[in-house]
């Protein structure tokens, strides 16, 4: 049933993932250093949010510093993730980091609006 949702909406042809990637070497590290570069500065985002919230305990709004730095520390994961499935299959365990990270951050939307 799902396959031919997906067929309807998607009718042409798609290449598995990893087989178009390692047609094109250069296409591969492009990918590897963007999600390493991009899983760096979300790893780093919240740590200098989670330091400056530790010196200011003033602003009132802890609690959403640190949900703020828990879906971004997802996030970085899941690119660390990406990485990880162009040489391993880990499409499961980089699917649940995706599906906290998207939980979290449909989370910190709401509460944003709201506040």
């Amino acid at each position: 049933m799902a396959q031919n949702i997906f067929t309807e909406f998607f009718p042409w042809q798609l290449t598995p993932h990893g087989l178009s990637l390692f047609l094109e070497p250069e296409l591969i590290w492009l990918h590897v250093a963007s999600d390493a570069l991009i899983g760096i500065a979300y790893y780093s985002i919240p740590l200098a949010l989670l330091t400056s919230q530790r010196q200011r305990r003033d602003t009132g709004v802890g609690w959403m510093v640190w949900l703020f730095a828990s879906f971004v520390v997802a996030s970085g994961t899941s690119h660390f993730l990406s990485i990880v499935a162009l040489w391993q299959p880990f499409y499961w365990v980089e699917g649940g980091v995706k599906a906290v990270a998207a939980l979290l951050s449909v989370g910190m939307a709401t509460l944003l609006w709201i506040l």
